[in-house]
């Protein structure tokens, strides 16, 4: 009877929908890559098979063997596909399965994909705990809508997989703050030592731990103190014990470890890797990041985490869910002060604190249930997220203005000389290792020579090229392609 209601429901089919959705396009650029990130997670990964030590460290290695299981069972049922003779008849079909290691790409976007969906079921408890369950089904259905999460987790990088694990960990550690089972304190530590060991900076939120067992203390007394620093000399031995379990290489390598070589030690990826803005650039910095937050998560729930300090005191929800919601409020605004000041940063560097946006945003919604037309409104901005979801996902199953460049190189130099300019060409030719001319400034052109480029070309003497082709990037990823040709 419960399947039953619950197959008829249509918040089933809803979420349903967004998480196919979430999927479709996870074989974006086949058969090439262009974001610089995601051959080191491949890469990395599928050298597991010959050694189960990895000697570099800019990342820690837990995302490494945790996406090298679903290889694993992939290489195993791809093997037994073979085996039973059933790959012709595969392959004419999914010929991707075959394609190494692009096939692998897609394993880990589908894994990343996953991991993101996964995290709404945090997001969706937290949010129900605090406020109440129609609030919590409006907000698991816009985090799913985050327009950045839903096109970053499309890509193996490793920012997605941090977000998830520290979701869980905002879970069990909301779960103890209400109860104060040390089962729920001990399982936060774990998922706080996955997320370190996907990335180095998801330690940093780990500071609630001993803010909210601080808080929990009601006479400070002795015996109380002592409880307070047993607990939290548990979690910190769970965290980093956990953190050592995924990142084995850590103790075998630790020398190498514990070093600033370049690209390898985690002094490197610490320092000279995070190169800050001055004091000066970091406010116009910071406006542009929060910019960005506001279009990644569809506005209305970043602009209702700015503004729960203002309305929190006035919120119909028990102390202790207040407490709990402002303690993370001043971590997020303490992390994200950080990462604004780190030049490398951007978008991704804010994921971490998307889940917490969505369930401290989520009081707007709450607030709002209390108005006549709330239903009408919120259903109204559902639809904008969901479409423009949906104008991404098109996106992704178009080809890419940058492979449409390459396309267009290989038809042009059959008769030509061809260059290319702009960072994403020169991006895709880096990764791919696709040889092709890159258009440099001692670069003598001829007549007939054509040049292919990300950003407009600047000549003194305009008229010695013809712009004979512009590729727009509106409908589909990459940014807009110019083609000269020299007169």
């Amino acid at each position: 009877m419960k399947i039953r209601v619950f197959l008829l429901n249509p918040l089933f089919y809803i979420f349903l929908l967004i998480i196919i959705l979430r999927y479709i396009g996870t074989n974006h650029g086949f058969p090439y890559i262009y974001n610089v990130d995601e051959p080191t997670l491949v890469k990395t990964t599928l050298d597991l098979r010959f050694s189960p030590w990895i000697d570099r460290f800019d990342w820690p290695h837990f995302n490494y063997y945790f996406h090298f299981i679903f290889y694993w069972i992939f290489i195993k049922f791809r093997a037994l596909i073979q085996l039973v003779g059933l790959d012709g008849s595969i392959k004419s079909v999914f010929p991707i399965i075959w394609d190494d290691p692009f096939i692998f790409y897609v394993v880990s976007r589908i894994i990343n994909t996953t991991l993101s969906i996964v995290s709404v079921i945090p997001v969706f408890y937290i949010t129900k705990g605090i406020y109440s369950k129609k609030t919590a089904i409006i907000t698991a259905i816009s985090y799913l809508l985050f327009p950045y999460l839903a096109s970053h987790s499309r890509y193996a990088i490793q920012d997605s997989a941090m977000m998830a694990w520290l979701a869980f960990y905002y879970w069990f550690l909301y779960r103890y703050w209400n109860s104060k089972r040390i089962k729920d304190l001990l399982l936060s530590a774990v998922f706080i030592g996955l997320a370190t060991g996907v990335k180095y900076n998801a330690v940093l939120f780990s500071s609630a731990i001993p803010i909210l067992l601080f808080l929990q203390m009601k006479t400070r007394s002795l015996p109380e103190m002592l409880d307070y620093i047993k607990r939290n000399i548990v979690a910190g031995i769970l965290v980093i014990g956990v953190f050592l379990l995924v990142c084995p290489s850590v103790i075998y390598y630790f020398e190498l470890f514990w070093s600033n070589n370049p690209g390898v030690g985690i002094f490197w990826q610490l320092q000279a890797n995070l190169v800050k803005y001055t004091l000066i650039e970091t406010p116009y910095r910071a406006f542009l990041d929060y910019l960005d937050i506001l279009k990644g998560t569809g506005i209305l729930l970043s602009i209702g985490f700015i503004l729960y300090p203002i309305f929190y005191r006035r919120l119909n929800i028990t102390k202790e869910n207040k407490i709990f919601m402002i303690v993370f409020w001043l971590i997020s605004v303490g992390y994200f002060f950080y990462a604004t000041r780190i030049v490398l940063s951007g978008p991704r560097f804010y994921l971490p604190i998307y889940p917490l946006i969505a369930m401290i945003g989520a009081f707007i919604y709450f607030e709002l249930s209390k108005f006549k037309y709330y239903k009408y409104i919120s259903n109204f901005y559902i639809a904008i997220l969901f479409g423009v979801v949906v104008f991404q996902t098109i996106a992704f199953t178009q080809e890419s203005t940058v492979n449409l460049a390459y396309f267009k190189y290989q038809e042009l130099s059959k008769t030509n000389d061809v260059y290319i300019r702009g960072e994403d060409i020169e991006r895709l030719n880096l990764v791919n290792n696709l040889g092709l001319r890159k258009l440099r400034p001692t670069t003598q052109l001829a007549q007939g020579n054509y040049i292919i480029g990300s950003r407009p070309l600047k000549l003194e003497n305009a008229e010695l090229v013809d712009t004979i082709e512009k590729m727009e990037g509106y409908n589909r990823l990459g940014p807009t392609i110019y083609i000269y040709r020299h007169n």
